[in-house]
């Protein structure tokens, strides 16, 4: 799969992303080290122990990576959750995760497939 394949499966913006960062190369490697992140998993074990500020601080985190990267998708699930965090309000939050998860395992999946090539 190609990095702008990749782009389309998971419903980013390949345009975006290319212009920022101008090489494919250098966005298939920002690419892999996304697959390393650990924002997501600390933003699902915050959200379990009823953490808010940390849970907050690994949605923010994972926003602003997916809006480097232009995960347009992905970045959409995390406003709401980023949002609701940042007031407070875990359970409005939690109300967003199972859909963020999706977009995530998406994006995941995307991505891991155009590492392959």
């Amino acid at each position: 799969m190609t990095v702008k394949e990749c782009y389309s499966q998971m419903n980013g913006d390949y345009n975006n992303v290319l212009s920022r960062f101008y090489d494919e190369a250098m966005i298939k490697r920002l690419l892999g080290r996304f697959i390393d992140d650990t924002s997501f998993r600390a933003l699902e074990q915050a959200m379990a122990e009823g953490d808010v500020q940390a849970a907050f601080n690994a949605a923010h985190t994972l926003r602003g990576v997916c809006q480097s990267l232009s995960f347009t998708q992905l970045c959409g699930t995390l406003d709401p959750i980023t949002e609701a965090l940042r007031g407070g309000n875990i359970a409005a939050a939690a109300a967003d995760m199972d859909k963020a998860k999706r977009e995530y395992d998406v994006t995941l999946s995307a991505i891991r497939a155009c590492m392959e090539n």
